[in-house]
């Protein structure tokens, strides 16, 4: 049966997303019931998680953070395993999620005249989006409970630039609105991404030659 090169590409993406997935399973998957380390108890506490739970001062910083952590506390008997669950599941997405950022950046700017096809382009993103799933860097922010924080903060830095992205090639500001929000709660998860802004102006001014002074 011959595939269209449509249904080529679907078929290239439901793959990339298999392996990704299975590779994260079989990396992560025996540590889903690894005791507490470090200080990970005090966001397992109940004290902290009914603080952070009913609290109505969602500017609290790392409130994101925290707050996932309360609703899982409050959600399952054996929240422990389900915090780490999460905490995989967490990296998985972002590890897609940086599949799909390169595999538009690179149909859209890098090889758009190039003669590399989008399989190509595709396979490319694939493969970054598989050694982010299983570099050992990585491990910090997953099996370290406390520091699902650097996740939450990357899956939406993430977001935010993809949206961003579609604002500009589709100008439509609901998109604009959707990168600013999730702007603020990859800020709100860690500070680290403070600096995104500064870095989306430097990719609208190299990729779109936009004059910043006219900003």
């Amino acid at each position: 049966m011959n595939l269209s090169k449509l249904q080529l590409e679907r078929l290239l993406k439901i793959g990339s997303c298999f392996i990704i997935s299975l590779a994260t399973v079989i990396l992560y998957h025996s540590s889903l019931d690894n005791p507490i380390a470090f200080d990970s108890d005090n966001v397992l506490s109940l004290k902290i998680s009914g603080k952070y739970f009913k609290s109505l001062f969602f500017l609290e910083q790392r409130w994101v953070n925290h707050l996932s952590f309360s609703l899982i506390n409050q959600s399952t008997i054996d929240s422990l395993y389900f915090q780490r669950l999460f905490n995989t599941v967490l990296h998985l997405f972002n590890s897609i999620l940086i599949m799909y950022l390169l595999n538009t950046l690179s149909q859209t700017h890098l090889f758009k005249d190039k003669t590399i096809s989008k399989n190509q382009t595709l396979a490319l993103a694939s493969l970054a989006g598989l050694l982010f799933a299983v570099h050992s860097v990585s491990v910090y922010g997953i099996a370290y409970l406390i520091q699902r924080s650097i996740a939450l903060s990357t899956m939406f830095a993430i977001l935010s630039f993809i949206f961003y992205i579609k604002s500009l090639n589709q100008k439509t500001t609901l998109y604009l609105i959707l990168s600013i929000l999730a702007y603020f709660f990859s800020l709100h998860s860690k500070e680290h991404s403070v600096m995104l802004p500064l870095f989306l102006m430097a990719y609208t001014y190299i990729f779109y030659g936009i004059n910043l002074d006219n900003l």
